[in-house]
């Protein structure tokens, strides 16, 4: 199909990122080509990332080899894109207030698995991996004003936060100043009454394919209930032990907000009653209309319908 008509089909791209539009059209092209799409003669899609703002952007199809099987196929995966691309955009949480959402899962009996009743928040318009700066405060102070407890929330990129920590030392009691840091987009920072529940120098985390993710200096702090992850290398939630490597108790715990969009749900996932992901302020935003771009071209769906 004309590359033009799909590239304005495919648009920004994220909005397509993880919400079953890749892997639906995949596995029917997988069944149909069997091995020769592995071996990289099948097409390729490629869903871009919403948040990028550049002169050429948006999803892509790369016909393979084949010019018979991989151009019918990529024609076939373009007009698919041009007829579903509402439906598979992204389901959004509820602007409402899913903290409040989270809270009112039933809690069960802490003798029962924890995924019976733990819910984790996915704070997208924050993750690191789409360029957020990662030290947004919007969720947490919902939570502090909500007057949840029992919670877990992070990494969160502070690297005073964590010196200041390291400095006090191991149960040490403080008033600390956490995140918003970077700019408007990362929120007002909280000034909040601390304890400090743990220390790691060079902490690592499990990242993708299990490999070893570092996230530098690490202190988990406690204040109104909630435990928050602080780091001083900026990075996204993907494995637990971000938490538990801190002495965090997941298990134990009625909410996890993670800063993360999609490479945290391997490890989170399954020891979650529900997973929801938050449209909160943040520079990643999934309200892509409320981004300031200067340099993509348009017409570009979903900013021009």
């Amino acid at each position: 199909m004309d590359v033009a008509a799909f590239q304005l089909a495919v648009g920004l791209g994220g909005l397509l990122h993880g919400h079953g539009f890749v892997r639906a059209q995949a596995e029917p092209a997988i069944g149909q080509q069997g091995d020769r799409l592995i071996q990289g003669t099948g097409s390729t899609v490629g869903r871009g990332l919403g948040q990028r703002d550049a002169e050429v952007g948006g999803g892509r199809v790369r016909q393979g080899d084949d010019p018979l099987g991989s151009a019918g196929q990529g024609d076939r995966v373009g007009q698919d894109t041009l007829a579903g691309r509402v439906e598979h955009g992204v389901h959004r949480a509820q602007r409402a207030d899913p903290a409040g959402q989270a809270r009112a899962v039933p809690h069960r009996r802490r003798s029962q698995l924890a995924g019976e009743r733990l819910v984790v928040l996915a704070d997208r318009a924050d993750n690191p991996g789409s360029g957020s700066p990662g030290d947004s405060t919007f969720i947490l102070r919902r939570m502090i004003e909500r007057g949840i407890r029992n919670a877990a929330i992070g990494p969160m990129w502070d690297p005073l936060a964590v010196k200041i920590a390291f400095e006090a030392g191991k149960g040490a009691k403080l008033s600390l100043r956490v995140g918003g840091k970077v700019g408007p987009a990362s929120g007002d920072p909280l000034d909040l009454l601390c304890e400090v529940r743990a220390l790691f120098p060079e902490m690592w985390m499990t990242g993708l394919s299990g490999a070893p993710t570092p996230v530098g200096d690490a202190a988990l702090v406690e204040a109104d209930g909630i435990e928050m992850v602080l780091i001083t290398l900026r990075n996204q939630a993907m494995g637990t032990d971000v938490f538990t490597n801190l002495g965090c108790d997941l298990a134990a715990k009625d909410i996890i907000v993670v800063k993360s969009a999609q490479h945290f749900r391997a490890a989170f996932a399954p020891i979650a009653k529900s997973v929801l992901h938050v449209e909160a302020p943040g520079a990643a935003t999934p309200d892509l209309a409320s981004l300031p771009y200067r340099k993509i071209k348009r017409p570009k769906w979903p900013l021009d319908r």
